[in-house]
Parts: C-alpha cells; structure tokens; sequence
C-alpha cells in the first residue's frame, strides 16, 4: 500500500471515529448525562464505584452515566455512523475495521490532549529542583547524572490513568 493509499485508509477510519464520537457526544449532552457521580456523602466517582481521588465507594455512585446507558448510545450512534460511512462511499465489510482503528487513533489523541490539559492546569511539571539549582525528576535522579542529596522539588503527578478511564469510557462499545 503506497502513501496516498495509506493516508486515504487513515482518513476514513478516522471520519468513521469521528462521526461515533460526536453522535454520542451529542447525545450524551442531550440526555444529561455525567461522567461523574457522588457516593459516600460528597465523594466524586465513576460509575464502577471507585471514587475519583481513590479507594471503593461503601455505597452506590449516583449520577453518573450507567453501562446501560452507555451502551444504548453506543448502538444508536454505531447505526448512524455506518449509515453515514456507507453514504460517503464505503462498504460495510470495512466499516467496523476503520472503526475499531480510528477509536484505537482517537484515543491514543484524547489521551494525550487529557494528560497534556490536566498536568498543565494543575501547574505540574517534568522535573523539579534539587540541592540548589540542579534539575531533577521525580525519584530523585538528577539530569546531569546521580541523585538528589535532598529532596527533588516540584509538583508531580501521573494523571494518565484518569485519561485512559475516561476515553476507555467514552469509546468503549
């Protein structure tokens, strides 16, 4: 398969993600739906009972979006997006295949903008500050080589998880 060829089979799996993506964006919205739920009290969570800043709720998380709900979205858009792939000039033996790898595509996109998004608002960084002025990461281990005498300092945390749960989510069918 040359450039073009390549490029083409790219482009469609990622209108077909594309058209899924915002159908059950849309019809999320309009539902009034939330990713979120409370349980415990006032505790954030997911609707698999884990509680945002972690642990297992004791109790149901309410108000967040059920599987049920989820997957219901999922079958109306998944209609209209291969209605719509077949429309533009694709068969259906390739609709569920440039589907599957244009989610795979807009995942790994969503995640990294996620990530991205959160470490910046939260004012993380990469690296920190350690025995006066040398640049270190978390663990300790300093950029020119050995590690921190005293503590590496900077505002660490590894959000990707959160991201990879939600557009798992989100894109899950």
């Amino acid at each position: 398969m040359d450039d073009w060829e390549e490029a083409q089979k790219d482009g469609a799996a990622k209108a077909g993600a594309g058209n899924m993506m915002e159908c059950f964006n849309t019809a999320f919205a309009a539902k009034g739906y939330s990713w979120e739920g409370t349980c415990d009290g006032t505790d954030a969570c997911f609707n698999d009972g884990y509680k945002m800043n972690g642990g297992k709720c004791t109790g149901d998380c309410t108000g967040a979006v059920t599987e049920a709900e989820m997957d219901a979205l999922h079958k109306s858009c998944d209609k209209k997006a291969q209605e719509k792939y077949i429309t533009a000039g694709g068969n259906l033996a390739d609709y569920e295949m440039n589907l599957e790898m244009g989610a795979g595509n807009a995942a790994t996109d969503g995640m990294e903008n996620c990530f991205d998004k959160k470490f910046q608002d939260a004012g993380y960084k990469w690296e920190g500050t350690c025995d006066g002025t040398d640049v270190c990461f978390e663990g300790g281990y300093k950029m020119n080589g050995g590690y921190c005498t005293d503590t590496c300092a900077g505002k660490f945390l590894v959000l990707y998880s959160f991201c990879v749960v939600f557009y798992i989510f989100k894109l899950g069918k």
